[in-house]
Order: C-alpha cells, then sequence, then structure tokens
C-alpha cells in the first residue's frame, strides 16, 4: 500500500487454492465478550478462542469457539474473497471455499496457507480509506469510510489508546 500511495485498499477479485484453512462462522461471540480463555490469555489473531484449535473431525472442540473450523491438511479451491486492508485498523476478510466434493463453507478469514498459487486484485479509492470504529450499539469495531487526510499515525495512536481504555474497563468489571 505504500508503494501504492494509498493507506486502504479492497479485493475487486481473487482465485486459487488453499489448505489448512480456518474460517469463523456467523454467530461466534465477538471478541469484545470475554471468556475464559481470553481470562486466561490465549488470544488468536482478532479473536479469542479456546487453547487446542479443532478436534479430530475438524471441528473446534472449545464451547467459546463452537463456530471456528479448522481444516487441516484438506484442499479448497477459493470460490470468493472479499475484504479490505488498512494501514490503520487491519484487514476484514471474508472468504468461501470449496472442497473436493463441492462442497462449499464460507466466512471471516482466520488463517490458511496458500496451496498452489493464489491470485489477488487490490484496488483503491482516491481520496477515501476504510478504517474501523468502535460501535457501543453493536459492540464491535465497524467499517467506515473517511477522508484520507495523512493523519493515520495519530489515528492508529488514538486506536491504540481507545483499545488500551476498554481493557482496563474490563479489569475493573472483572474484580
Amino acid at each position: 500500500m505504500i508503494n501504492a500511495n494509498t493507506s486502504s485498499c479492497f479485493i475487486m477479485t481473487a482465485v486459487g487454492s488453499l489448505s489448512d484453512v480456518t474460517l469463523r462462522f456467523a454467530g461466534t461471540p465477538n471478541k469484545n465478550t470475554k471468556s475464559k480463555d481470553e481470562q486466561d490469555g490465549i488470544v488468536r489473531n482478532d479473536i479469542v478462542c479456546g487453547s487446542s484449535i479443532s478436534d479430530d473431525d475438524g471441528y473446534d472442540s472449545d464451547a467459546s469457539c463452537h463456530n471456528i473450523r479448522h481444516w487441516k491438511d484438506e484442499r479448497f479451491e477459493i470460490v470468493s474473497l472479499q475484504g479490505t486492508f488498512s494501514m490503520s485498523s487491519g484487514f476484514h476478510l471474508h472468504m468461501s471455499i470449496s472442497n473436493a466434493a463441492g462442497e462449499t463453507f464460507g466466512g471471516h478469514v482466520v488463517s490458511g496457507t496458500i496451496y498452489t498459487t493464489m491470485e489477488v486484485v487490490l484496488g483503491t479509492i482516491e481520496g477515501v480509506k476504510f478504517d474501523r470504529v468502535f460501535d457501543n450499539d453493536t459492540g464491535n469495531c465497524e467499517s467506515v469510510v473517511v477522508p484520507n487526510d495523512g493523519n493515520d499515525e495519530e489515528r492508529i495512536k488514538q486506536r491504540d489508546e481507545q483499545s488500551l481504555s476498554m481493557g482496563e474497563e474490563r479489569e475493573k468489571l472483572d474484580d
């Protein structure tokens, strides 16, 4: 993104094959809900879940992560991939994948390994960027489109301070 003189981009299209894929399905408790595992300090990517990613069948065995699925040593084709990348707020990706039997699964991208190839076309919009701000109504950081005014460093600092403040509030609630 730095070479393109932008701080945000979006996925226009993608094709490829993956293995060792992990998706979070709809309905997973949001990351602002403090689970037992979070209290124990177990965090993966942007989600909170148990210490064991999956049981022998590939399903997560931790009740707090009942909507996370990991396929180990299985190969998939990417059916669709969409989402955004931002220097100030990371990424938010959703993907559908299909296995050799034609079964299709989709959800929030947690992880994956490129199997043979992956081709991704990225786009940018001049003068705007994608950001995420905390929404009290949903309890999540939600996407917003804002003018690209060059104040990314200040926004990152504000976001980090807000995250720190939310963590301190959680500790007070636990006491």
